[in-house]
């Protein structure tokens, strides 16, 4: 059950903010700053779009929020072995919108709602480093030291 008083404390002040597909300055800026994250997390360059891979960013309609922007910012920096992202790199971890044989999203029917996700990119695709064999050429290693919780 869900204490009383402190639901009030939480309810002190309200911010509306809007999903991030209505934020376009927003999209670029944090992917940015998760890109800076990686790279100095993992002392390696960062990942930069090129301007055309800027603007599928800002098409992209968002429906995991920050969480999927920064997701995708943190694969690619870890997997792209090029660190400039063209349309052509991006498309291979933008999950396409998947269309259902069924009507879309009428109740009681099981139909898919437009708009649903396929898997992000496969193993061995494009030019991402395959780190069955020990990495690629982008420089990611793991920090030595870093054995996790059982580490600390």
């Amino acid at each position: 059950k869900f204490r009383q008083d402190l639901y009030y404390r939480l309810c002190a002040v309200k911010l509306s903010v809007p999903p991030l597909r209505e934020r376009g300055a927003d999209i670029d800026l944090l992917f940015r700053k998760f890109a800076l994250d990686m790279s100095e997390n993992y002392k390696m360059p960062p990942i930069r779009l090129d301007d055309e891979a800027r603007k599928m960013l800002l098409a992209y309609s968002w429906p995991g929020n920050v969480r999927q922007l920064k997701n995708l910012a943190q694969n690619m920096s870890v997997t792209v072995e090029e660190r400039a992202i063209t349309p052509e790199i991006l498309r291979q971890y933008l999950p396409e919108p998947r269309r259902s044989a069924r009507p879309a999203g009428r109740p009681g029917q099981g139909g898919r709602r437009e708009g649903g996700f396929g898997p992000g990119p496969r193993h061995g695709q494009g030019g991402r480093a395959d780190f069955r064999r020990g990495g690629g050429s982008n420089g990611f290693r793991p920090r030595q030291g870093h054995g996790g919780a059982r580490g600390r």
